[in-house]
Parts: C-alpha cells; structure tokens; sequence
C-alpha cells in the first residue's frame, strides 16, 4: 500500500534540487521570499494552497470550518498523488513550484518559541555560538 500509493525518496529530492538551482528571479514571490516552500504534484492543487489547516481556539469559527475540510482534502491529495503522477508519466501533476506555505509558517513569534524549545530539549543554546562570539568582540 505505502509503496503504491507514496511516492520513493528520490522523488521527493527533487522539490529540494529546485530549490537549490532555479534562479530566485522564477520562483515566484511568496508572502516572505525568506520562507519559500516548494512543493509538487496535487500538493500545488489550489484547494489545498487556499485552504488554510490552522484552527484552534484563537480562530474564527469559518476558519475551523475550513480546517476541518482541509484535512480530508489533503489525505486525498496525499493518497492520490503518486499514483496519478505515475498513471500520467510526467504529462501532468509533475511541476515543482514556489508556494503558499500554511499561515502558522509566517508567525515569527511561534517560530522562534519552536526553536528556543528545540534547543532546549537538544540541550543547545538558542543563539548560534558563532553568532556570540561574533557580537562580543565587538
């Protein structure tokens, strides 16, 4: 089943290759040219792009309404990519693009509490060592 329906490891380095090689200027300009996310096959399908996962308590009650949409329509999209880039062999569902990441990416704040709890579970500092050696000596 896993293999039938998710695409091989190799695959999944190609969003990464893009990346790596395609001049800024053609990715397209994301919402934070900082925090691009690329992304292939139905997981560009508009739907998914549009809706927004996030829900909680500190959102509105459309907003939960969406995410509980979304997640069935990704589970879908997540079992039917593969299988339809492999049906269509690279006629369509293959395009790597510069994307929409979810809403939560954007929030500085959120990320910067995942990496303080990231380094501290590491039992790393939250600021780059060579960062404070740098700043002390000037």
């Amino acid at each position: 089943m896993v293999n039938a329906c998710y695409s091989p490891p190799w695959d999944g380095c190609k969003p990464v290759l893009h990346a790596a090689t395609v001049p800024l200027e053609q990715m397209g300009s994301p919402e934070n040219p900082d925090l691009r996310y690329f992304s292939r096959g139905l997981f560009n399908h508009p739907i998914l792009l549009y809706l927004d996962g996030t829900f909680g308590k500190d959102a509105k009650f459309a907003q939960n309404l969406i995410a509980l949409l979304w997640g069935p329509t990704a589970m879908t999209c997540t079992l039917m990519d593969w299988p339809l880039r492999k049906l269509f062999c690279r006629m369509a569902f293959c395009k790597t693009k510069c994307v929409r990441s979810s809403s939560k990416s954007y929030d500085e704040g959120l990320a910067q509490r995942l990496w303080d709890l990231s380094a501290e579970i590491a039992h790393l500092p939250t600021e780059p060592p060579i960062f404070l050696s740098i700043f002390a000596s000037s």
